[in-house]
């Protein structure tokens, strides 16, 4: 396995019964000086408990220092408990779900840089949207809306051959719930498909102290509600800097032609509203477009009605 790159959706392909005694490093066979350690997630801090965990140890002293020489033991575990073994020694834990479908983990091996991150979006069909957007945000990364993602932060675990070893760790959410709100459009029936993308959006997030980094544009799905003129989205980032400079792009699939509009949305992301619970509330207001008179801006990427495949890829939230 590639030790600096592991993707989370892998856990899940493990049969249920090795969650919490599977140890996903080159130890497999336990020395005698090795304990059982056991462990117990809280959820107090979260809205929803992931089905599955990874767990992992880095040691600090001890035994372990030179046992483990990759630098740290990883285990996949329950939700809720699990009994794992290791040399004895002083360790520094953090654990984080493994359920996610589209974000994976970086830097395992180096706590100070391991990271959750989103996966690049594919574009398998559809390569024209990706030329647009690249003319458009300037060739910067396109990635997936953050998976659901929890961590535990950085917590120490003292491992003796002669006790028993207990260790609680506290999840707490790793991602903002974004709400986008764009109003004042007529014409949205003759609408078949929306999607939407935001550049200056964090691709990952830090392992050990919850820090977004790593500038992207986040690709999201959008529904409509023509009665109403409204176009909104729901979608998961890592984090969002309000300082810096944001273009929202929102694509059109119609029956004739497809179209796409560009619009700054610096100022409605400096004056969203976040809540204590992780929500953020963008809502765009400046606008009067009926989208059937509507034309694309600019002549260098010219949009007509073959350019563009149907999209059809779900993104999980």
């Amino acid at each position: 396995m590639n030790n600096r790159t592991i993707h989370i959706a892998l856990a899940m392909t493990l049969p249920l019964v090795s969650l919490g005694s599977c140890c996903t490093c080159d130890e497999w066979c336990y020395s005698d000086n090795e304990a059982e350690l056991r462990l117990r997630y809280e959820w107090h801090e979260v809205d929803s408990i992931p089905k599955s965990m990874s767990v992992a140890f880095y040691p600090e002293s001890g035994t372990a220092v030179g046992m483990l020489q990759q630098g740290y033991r990883l285990y996949d575990t329950y939700s809720d408990s699990a009994r794992v073994k290791l040399p004895e020694g002083m360790y520094k834990a953090v654990a984080w779900n493994n359920d996610a479908e589209h974000s994976y983990v970086k830097d395992i091996d180096n706590l100070a840089s391991a990271s959750l991150c989103s996966e690049t979006y594919p574009f398998t069909e559809n390569h024209s949207v990706r030329l647009l957007l690249d003319s458009i945000y300037g060739g910067h990364p396109i990635v997936y809306s953050a998976d659901y993602a929890v961590r535990t932060g950085i917590q120490q675990a003292g491992i003796s051959l002669d006790k028993t070893n207990k260790l609680v760790l506290t999840a707490d959410s790793m991602v903002y719930a974004v709400s986008l709100t764009v109003m004042r459009f007529s014409g949205l029936h003759y609408v078949r498909d929306i999607r939407g993308s935001i550049n200056n959006i964090p691709s990952e997030a830090s392992l050990s102290d919850g820090t977004a980094r790593e500038q992207a544009v986040v690709y999201f799905p959008c529904e409509r509600d023509a009665n109403k003129g409204m176009v909104t989205a729901r979608f998961n980032v890592w984090g969002i800097d309000a300082t810096l400079p944001h273009t929202l792009v929102l694509l059109f699939w119609k029956d004739d032609k497809k179209v796409y509009l560009p619009i700054d949305i610096t100022t409605e992301v400096q004056q969203a509203t976040y809540s204590r619970s992780r929500n953020i509330n963008i809502v765009v207001d400046s606008l009067d477009i009926d989208i059937i008179k509507y034309t694309s801006p600019g002549s260098s990427f010219d949009v007509g009605a073959d350019d563009w495949d149907d999209e059809q890829t779900d993104i999980g939230l």
